[in-house]
C-alpha cells in the first residue's frame, strides 16, 4: 500500500519524446502496475518546449490524476559535461527535497552525458532518488518494461559480499596478510583502509619507533596501486637522513650552478613523486625553511628548485610518518603549525608491541616465514621453546622498546643459533636472557657484562657463526660470575617459568657448555 507521494523527473527528449514517436516520458507515467506516479517533473530544453505543451495536453486524457510540473532548463550543448552537470546541480539545489515523497529519475530521455551526470548526482545524494530506465513496448500494445534502479549498494546482497570481500582484502594487504587479535589495531586498520582509498589527502602515522610505520605507508601505496588510484611511484625519503644545506636540494632539486658543486641538475624527490606517492618519514626533522617549501607544494602542487626562476610542478598522495607529537615540537617553535594542519588530515597513532602482546604469536609465524624467504632455511620452535617465549613476550618482563625491530631481530638471532632447524628451550632461554640484557637501563659503568666478555681476551671458536659467539660470550660471563654450575645455569636460565622449579640448571649448563665448547671448570670461581 502506498503511504507517499511519487515523485518523477525526466528529461524532455528532443527526438523520442516527439509526437508520433515513442515518446518515453509519458510512457513512464502509464504503468500503474509498475510505479504509480503522482506528480512529473519535467525538464524541457528550448527544442522542446512545444513537446511539453502536447505531453501536458496527452496527459490529463490518460493519466488525469498525475500532476505536471515545468521547469525550463537552458543548454547550450547538451553534449558539455561541464555544462549539463551545472544546470543538473543547480537544479539539485533548488529543488525542495521531501522526505514524505518517494523520488524516481527518468534516464531514458537525453544525451548520454545527461544520464552519467544524473548518475553521478544520485550517487552523491544530491538527488535523493532511484533511477528508473523504460524500454519500448511493442508497436500499438502497452507500454514497454520499466526498471528501478537503487544506487543504495546496502540493498543487493552479492554486491554487498563482493564489496565487503575486496574491503577484507584491502585490510588484509595493510596487515601484510598478518591476522590481529587487538580490537583497536583492527579498528585502526578499517579506518586507515577507507581513509587510504578516498580523496588522496595527506596522511600522517606517528608513533614509537618500530611499530611499523614504514611497512605500512608501503602497503598504503599498494593498495591505492591495485585500485588504480595511482599512476606514479613511490618515493621514500627518511628526512633524518638528510643534513645541512644539500637536504633542500635533495627534496626539492636544483639548477646546474646553484652552488658550489651542482655539476648538474637534480630533479629532487618531491618531483620524482608526481603522479605517485611520496613518504616523508620523520617529518619532523626537516628545518622551517624546508617546512615552508614544502607546505607551498602540497596547496599549490609547485615548488622552485635550488636555483631556479621558474616553478615545478608535482602532483603527489603525500604520506608523513614521525616518532615525535607534532603538537609539542609546535609549542617548542620547531614545526610549523599550518604545515601540521595540513598533512594531518587523517591521523592514525599506531600501537606499540607491548599494547599488542596479542598479536605476537602471528608475528612470530610472519618472522620465521620471512627468515625462510630470505635465507631458504626452514626453522620453527618447539612445543616448549615457543611456550616459554610466548610467555616473556607476553609478559610486563619484555619491554619491546623498538617494538618490532626488536621482535624481528630477536627471531633472526634465534632462527641463526637453531640447531637442526629447531629453537628449543635454550635457544630461548638464551635470547631471553639476552633481551634482558639489551633492555636493562644504563648504569654508566661501561658495556653490559655480555659485551665486556665479548671484548675480553677469549676468542670463540672459529666455527661458530656471529649469533653463536654472543651466546659464547654470556656463557663465559656466567661462569665467571658464578661458583658452580647450578649457579651459572640459575644466572642463564632465571626467570623460565615454563621450566618451574623443577628445572636442573646445572644440566642445562653443562650441555650449553659443551655446544659452545667451552671448558666451565676454566672459568668457574675457585
Amino acid at each position: 500500500m502506498k503511504t507517499r507521494e511519487r515523485v518523477m523527473i525526466s528529461v524532455l527528449g528532443a527526438k523520442l519524446d516527439a509526437p508520433g514517436q515513442w515518446r518515453p516520458t509519458l510512457q513512464c507515467v502509464r504503468r500503474p502496475d509498475l510505479l504509480a506516479v503522482d506528480r512529473l517533473i519535467v525538464l524541457e530544453q528550448d527544442k522542446t518546449s512545444e513537446y511539453a505543451v502536447a505531453l501536458v495536453r496527452d496527459l490529463k486524457k490518460l493519466a488525469p490524476s498525475v500532476q505536471v510540473e515545468r521547469v525550463p532548463i537552458p543548454l547550450e550543448n547538451p553534449w558539455d559535461f561541464e555544462e549539463v552537470y551545472e544546470r543538473f546541480y543547480e537544479f539539485c539545489r533548488a529543488q525542495t527535497w521531501d522526505d514524505r515523497c518517494e523520488y524516481y529519475v527518468h534516464l531514458t530521455t537525453g544525451t548520454h552525458v545527461m544520464q552519467i551526470v544524473w548518475y553521478l548526482l544520485v550517487s552523491e545524494r544530491f538527488a535523493p532518488a532511484r533511477l528508473v530506465q523504460t524500454r519500448p513496448g511493442k508497436r500499438d500494445g502497452p507500454p514497454g518494461p520499466l526498471d528501478i534502479v537503487d544506487l543504495d549498494l546496502s540493498r543487493y546482497p552479492a554486491i554487498a559480499r563482493r564489496r565487503h570481500t575486496q574491503q577484507l582484502e584491502g585490510q588484509s594487504l595493510l596487515k601484510m596478510g598478518i591476522e590481529t587479535r587487538s580490537e583497536v589495531f583492527a579498528g585502526l586498520i578499517a579506518s586507515l583502509e577507507r581513509a587510504a582509498l578516498g580523496p588522496p589527502v595527506p596522511l600522517l602515522l606517528w608513533g614509537e619507533t618500530g611499530v611499523g610505520k614504514s611497512a605500512l605507508a608501503r602497503r598504503i601505496y599498494a593498495l591505492r596501486k591495485a585500485r588504480g588510484a595511482l599512476d606514479g611511484p613511490l618515493v621514500e625519503v627518511n628526512c633524518a637522513t638528510l643534513r645541512g644545506a644539500l637536504r633542500e636540494s635533495a627534496l626539492f632539486g636544483h639548477k646546474r650552478g646553484a652552488f658550489t658543486g651542482a655539476e648538474r641538475d637534480r630533479k629532487g624527490y618531491l618531483l620524482a613523486a608526481d603522479e605517485g606517492m611520496l613518504f616523508l618519514d620523520e617529518v619532523g626533522e626537516l628545518g622551517l625553511e624546508e617546512q615552508a617549501v614544502l607546505l607551498t607544494a602540497i596547496e599549490e602542487g609547485r615548488f622552485f628548485p635550488v636555483g631556479a626562476d621558474t616553478p615545478v610542478h608535482s602532483r603527489f598522495a603525500l604520506v608523513c610518518g614521525t616518532n615525535r607529537d607534532l603538537r609539542v615540537e609546535v609549542q617548542a617553535g620547531r614545526f610549523r603549525d599550518d604545515l601540521l594542519a595540513r598533512i594531518s588530515t587523517w591521523s592514525f597513532c599506531l600501537p606499540p608491541l607491548r599494547e599488542r602482546r596479542e598479536d605476537i604469536e602471528e608475528n612470530l609465524r610472519f618472522e620465521l616465514e620471512r627468515f625462510a624467504d630470505t635465507y631458504k632455511r626452514q626453522v620453527r620452535f618447539s612445543r616448549a621453546g615457543l611456550k616459554t617465549y610466548l610467555a616473556f613476550a607476553r609478559s610486563e618482563q619484555a619491554r619491546w622498546p623498538h617494538n618490532f625491530r626488536d621482535l624481528s631481530q630477536s627471531v633472526l638471532r634465534m632462527c641463526a643459533s637453531a640447531s637442526e632447524g629447531l629453537i628449543d628451550t635454550d635457544d630461548v632461554a638464551s635470547e631471553i636472557t639476552r633481551l634482558s640484557e639489551l633492555w636493562a637501563p644504563a648504569t654508566g659503568g661501561g658495556l653490559a657484562p655480555s659485551y665486556a666478555a665479548q671484548q675480553g681476551a677469549e676468542n670463540a671458536p672459529a666455527s661458530l657463526h656471529r649469533v653463536e659467539r654472543v651466546q659464547h660470550a654470556l656463557v663465559l660471563e656466567a661462569l665467571r660470575r658464578s661458583r658452580s654450575l647450578a649457579e651459572a645455569g640459575r644466572w642463564l636460565f632465571d626467570g623460565d617459568s615454563a621450566q618451574g622449579a623443577k628445572t636442573n640448571h646445572s644440566d642445562r649448563a653443562r650441555k650449553l657448555c659443551a655446544r659452545m665448547k667451552i671448558d666451565p671448570l676454566a672459568y668457574l670461581q675457585s
